[in-house]
């Protein structure tokens, strides 16, 4: 026992603090293997924001602070731009020939510099607006109806990347999209099975469905990338670029490499805008319909900003409107921080002996980045598992991203960042100008836990299918409690607010489609201290604004025939009721939400009610 002891601690007196390794396993049996991330966070508790650890005879370090990850890839970028060698990077990245998982030399930083080039070059290729047109009109064909999200999802995502990268539209259910789309999904199951080899090497050797899986993964993508990359050869015009290859051969006989670069690494290269570019953009894709159906109130104001963003008009947002619609953007980056779905991110290596945080880090050192503790930190964060994107809005509502590392940070970032926010943004800004998701009745949403783990988190498709329905959104006001200042929004809202809301035109209001904005309607909002305090207890707040003159009288206690046009105030356990054949607004106590709260005559039709209102001879209240 000493033999084995008194050498571990000699060999680790430099390095950052841990737990004691056991023989063989390391400290495997301290890690729960589906959820790594979410043991390393806690470890970080007891042994600091930097530690060691052992994974099997495998010797790691481990950062969970913003602060140490921003000194490791930026401050200290060339110590800390290796790459380990390991099971899943051979297999996927063809014998390290791409540069995702080849380490950093002379040839790395040609074949980046080509890569990016060439994907400015292309971008435009991608046809965004087109695939994601194609998509609401394959969703609006539902009619309503349940649907399974993941195969439309990843598909109509996996088409867009092909449009990309080979120039070539498919069509749906196409048998080449499908086989890169099994590839992908053996592309993520496969790296936890990764991790597992690279701890005990000698299980490669044993027969197992997994590697029989990969391997015949790695073959269709190997068959159909050089048989893209010869046709495009053959046809490849220099003044004529069509695609990411085209860019690509392009700037192969352009760009200086001194023979460093081959065909095969160009393969290489498309591949590693293919795979990840998929399978990341499809996941938060997911994930935001998880939050939206989860909390009715943010994708009530994500339709309400999106309507004052489009008006009364039928286009659908372009990447143009990006500036003007700060609240979704705060909402896309909120998903990636809370799902950080890339947990532990690609493994880095360092180049030459250095140091992090104080201590002493040795060459070719493994150095495992824990994006999910960093995103999760309350310390940065305050209430980090709370999902609120007005978190990432200033004051002025404008958005403001500090502390996410989603696409990682310095040389080492993903080439494809800008590339994924776009791809992200329209799909998410058109799907939810057209529809609204929520969960069928009688269904509920699985939980965030419920999820598989590996290089990418996401949902198990068996979990997510057939519990989301879109139909095409009627009007529902966004959910404002009176007491909200727009500028600074609370950490939390009162579990039972008060709503209130009053027309401000001679016109009643009347059902509208998400064409018809509610121009002309909006909250009044009242002081709470002018109601009786007993209704309200902690839950008040004192705003500057001043309430309109007079006596408030609840609408529960009797109210005389003069003072009928008074705005109605009722609580979240009632709606209003528009009666048609009068003019009078009813409050009927019926069990619903406020997320709920919507005209009780509605249309199904967005083009039906699209910009009418029917003439009423409704006075306004006096003071208005």
């Amino acid at each position: 026992m000493a033999l084995y002891v008194l050498p571990s601690i000699w060999q680790t007196r430099h390095l950052p603090p841990g737990p004691f390794p056991l023989p063989l396993v390391g400290n495997l049996l301290s890690i729960d293997l589906k959820r790594p991330h979410a043991d390393f966070a806690n470890m970080a508790d007891k042994y600091g924001k930097l530690f060691r650890i052992h994974m099997g005879r495998r010797r790691m370090i481990v950062i969970n602070s913003y602060e140490i990850a921003k000194e490791a890839l930026v401050t200290k970028a060339t110590d800390f731009a290796g790459r380990p060698r390991h099971f899943f990077g051979d297999v996927f990245g063809r014998n390290r020939t791409d540069f995702a998982f080849q380490s950093l030399n002379n040839r790395w930083k040609i074949q980046h510099k080509l890569a990016v080039t060439a994907l400015r070059l292309s971008e435009n290729k991608a046809n965004i607006a087109d695939h994601t047109e194609k998509l609401c009109s394959r969703l609006n064909s539902f009619d309503g109806k349940p649907f399974y999200l993941h195969d439309i999802m990843i598909n109509s995502v996996a088409n867009c990347l092909s449009s990309l990268i080979f120039g070539k539209e498919h069509k749906l259910n196409d048998r080449e999209v499908e086989m890169l789309v099994y590839a992908v999904q053996v592309f993520r199951e496969s790296l936890s099975a990764g991790n597992m080899i690279d701890t005990f090497p000698m299980l490669k050797y044993i027969p197992m469905d997994i590697f029989k899986n990969t391997k015949r993964a790695g073959e269709i993508r190997d068959e159909i990338f050089e048989r893209k990359f010869e046709e495009h050869i053959l046809t490849f015009q220099k003044d004529n670029i069509r695609d990411l290859i085209d860019a690509l051969w392009k700037g192969f006989h352009e760009i200086s490499h001194d023979g460093l670069l081959t065909k095969e690494q160009l393969v290489s290269s498309a591949s590693d805008f293919f795979f990840p570019g998929t399978e990341t953009p499809y996941t938060v894709i997911t994930w935001a319909i998880f939050y939206v159906i989860k909390h009715p109130n943010v994708q009530a104001r994500l339709h309400r900003q999106l309507d004052d963003v489009l008006g009364n008009t039928d286009r659908l947002p372009e990447i143009s409107d990006k500036p003007n619609l700060p609240f979704l953007n705060a909402f896309i980056t909120e998903v990636l921080r809370i799902v950080s779905e890339t947990p532990l991110a690609v493994p880095h290596s360092t180049t030459r002996d250095t140091s992090l945080a104080g201590f002493k880090i040795p060459r070719d050192m493994t150095v495992l980045i824990n994006l999910w503790a960093i995103h999760h930190d309350p310390d940065i964060w305050g209430d980090p598992f709370s999902f609120r994107p007005e978190r990432f809005l200033d004051r002025q509502g404008q958005p403001h991203v500090e502390g996410v590392m989603s696409f990682s940070a310095g040389k080492r970032s993903c080439p494809g960042e800008f590339f994924g926010k776009k791809l992200v943004f329209l799909y998410l800004a058109r799907l939810l100008s057209r529809f609204r998701f929520e969960c069928p009745e009688g269904t509920t949403l699985p939980k965030e836990e419920e999820s598989v783990n590996g290089l990418v988190i996401e949902f198990d498709e068996t979990l997510f299918g057939e519990r989301v329905k879109a139909r095409e959104t009627v009007n529902v006001p966004e959910f404002e409690p009176p007491w909200v200042d727009r500028r600074n929004f609370p950490t939390k809202t009162p579990s039972k607010p008060l709503l209130f809301y009053c027309p401000t035109s001679q016109t009643r209001p009347s059902s509208r489609t998400r064409s018809a904005p509610t121009r002309g309607y909006k909250p009044v909002k009242f002081s709470p201290t002018h109601v009786d305090e007993t209704l309200f207890g902690e839950r008040r707040t004192k705003r500057s604004d001043s309430p309109p003159s007079g006596k408030f009288e609840p609408p529960w206690e009797k109210q005389s025939e003069k003072r009928r046009d008074r705005p109605l105030l009722f609580d979240c356990n009632s709606r209003l009721v528009f009666d048609n054949s009068s003019d009078e607004l009813e409050a009927s106590s019926r069990s619903r939400t406020p997320q709920s709260f919507r005209s009780s005559s509605r249309v199904s039709s967005r083009s039906q009610s699209a910009g009418k209102r029917p003439n009423s001879a409704y006075k306004p209240p006096p003071w208005r």
